[in-house]
């Protein structure tokens, strides 16, 4: 007991003598600075990201260049920094005694998540010293990797059915996001910092895996970086291209065929459009890509979620091969969603985009298919469905693709406007009154032809007074001690009062 006795005590000498000295060390080689001057432009210090990123546009995440041993240079713009502070600074501690590796292993020992951001906003600024002084990071760039293997990546679970069949979006958080994105403004920086010949041994397929995995990340600002990450990866790691190209296939499929999440899928179409678009000659290849795993992508419920992207590849291709245009529209009326008002309207708001390229001679073959679903949406009692159905009848560029079939589709859609012009909302009224008109310019004999009567507005009083009439009537039935003048009376007051 005594030896036991004995031992504790000089653990806890020894514990007082390290808290001693660790205190004496931080307080003669750490010290925290005066919070810089930003009305003083000698001290103002930029987005550490933002001049080497600024023009990285995410729709266009690859831009191909030479291999080599040299220092990398990243491209230096993008259209918004996706990782910009937007908090107020903080005050860090100075540490220009120590060099950059004992940093980063302080930091990677360290848990306390205020200290930490303290020490990784001053690796940031021991980095972009390096970088104004053109110094490689050869020394660091491991722990640097270690930094980043162990707080970025994560598991990232598919989101919960209740929040993918929510009613409205729901903004989600990452937790920690503000000493993540430090972290990653580190690693971006080693990449530009560090010859690519001393990267090859850290970017494995293992790296490249949790990379894609984290696209499923909420946070819009983070599945940014990792597109940067992913492109710098593909442009410069020759071994990993195709490695990348496949397994975002394998994810394409995996989302067409199970019920998982869509996350992550619109970088995957930016990935694709950016590859497309810089195969010089196109690979035609890239058509049984499209027409197998991309196309698809219509039937799913969510295709609200990466609409955009997804149209852009649509017009891309159309640009190649016009044909493609029609097997499009085709699969997209094939698999026409009745059920969900969401994604018909989606659709409908991109029927514009998606023929812009189609020649006028091509659309004969889906105008009456493609019109008959129009009238579809123009009776819709969803009233964003109806109206998106109402938009298109009024826009003259897209009916300009179907002057050959001007006939057959105002044979199709003159009736159910003439009936939405009598609409109870009287903005969808509006809209009705302007297809109508537009109508007339597209084919106008046809139109004449099919809305003979449409100025002779019905009495509107008299439909009032017989509907009036029949609730009158039901109404008596269940209560004698109604006095049917009374009623009269009254209505003839109230469609008075209506009149004027």
């Amino acid at each position: 007991m005594k030896k036991l006795t004995f031992l504790i005590q000089k653990l806890n000498e020894s514990l007082c003598f390290i808290s001693t000295f660790m205190t004496n060390f931080f307080a003669k080689y750490i010290k925290r600075p005066l919070p810089p001057n930003n009305n003083d432009p000698s001290t103002r210090r930029h987005s550490p990201i933002a001049a080497m990123m600024s023009n990285i546009k995410p729709t266009n995440p690859i831009t191909r260049s030479g291999a080599s041993s040299k220092l990398v240079t990243l491209p230096n713009t993008i259209g918004q920094n996706p990782l910009r502070n937007n908090s107020k600074s903080s005050s860090a501690p100075s540490v220009s005694q120590l060099n950059l590796s004992l940093l980063l292993e302080v930091v990677n020992s360290i848990s306390d998540n205020e200290a930490k951001v303290q020490y990784l906003n001053v690796i940031i600024s021991q980095i972009l010293d390096y970088s104004k002084n053109c110094k490689p990071m050869n020394e660091s760039v491991d722990l640097v990797f270690e930094l980043f293997q162990t707080n970025i990546f994560r598991e990232i679970p598919d989101l919960d059915a209740s929040i993918l069949y929510a009613d409205t979006k729901i903004s989600l958080s990452v937790p920690n996001w503000e000493q993540l994105k430090l972290i990653y403004q580190i690693f971006i920086l080693t990449l530009k910092n560090t010859p690519v010949n001393n990267l090859q041994k850290h970017f494995t397929k293992k790296f490249v895996d949790n990379l894609i995995n984290l696209l499923k990340t909420p946070e819009p600002q983070e599945v940014a970086v990792i597109e940067i990450i992913i492109s710098f990866i593909f442009d410069h790691m020759n071994s990993l291209k195709t490695y990348i190209f496949e397994v975002f296939l394998k994810n394409l499929d995996r989302y067409l065929f199970d019920d998982c999440s869509y996350n992550g899928i619109n970088s995957i179409l930016k990935f694709y459009l950016a590859l497309f678009k810089n195969s010089s000659p196109f690979n035609s290849n890239y058509i049984d890509i499209y027409k197998n795993y991309i196309l698809p992508l219509f039937k799913k419920p969510y295709l609200t979620e990466y609409q955009t992207s997804l149209n852009n590849i649509v017009v891309f291709m159309e640009t190649k091969d016009p044909r493609i245009g029609i097997c499009t529209i085709e699969y997209i009326l094939k698999y026409w969603p009745e059920t969900d008002s969401n994604k018909e309207t989606a659709l409908l708001n991109s029927m514009p985009m998606i023929l812009q390229f189609i020649p006028p001679s091509f659309t004969k073959n889906f105008a009456v298919k493609l019109f008959n679903t129009i009238v579809n949406g123009i009776k819709s009692p969803n009233y964003k469905v109806c109206q998106a159905a109402l938009i298109l009848c009024t826009n003259s560029t897209f009916l300009s693709q179907f002057t050959s079939s001007s006939a057959t589709i105002v044979s199709i859609v003159a009736m159910p406007l003439k009936d939405i012009s009598k609409h109870w909302n009287c903005e969808a009224r509006e809209i009705a009154m302007e297809a109508i008109r537009t109508m007339y310019t597209f084919n106008n004999s046809k139109m004449a032809q099919m809305m003979i009567g449409i100025n002779e507005e019905p009495d509107n009083d008299i439909a009032a007074c017989h509907k009036w009439a029949r609730i009158v009537k039901m109404a008596i039935k269940n209560d004698d001690s109604i006095i049917i003048n009374d009623v009269k009376q009254k209505l003839e007051s109230f469609l008075n009062t209506v009149r004027v």
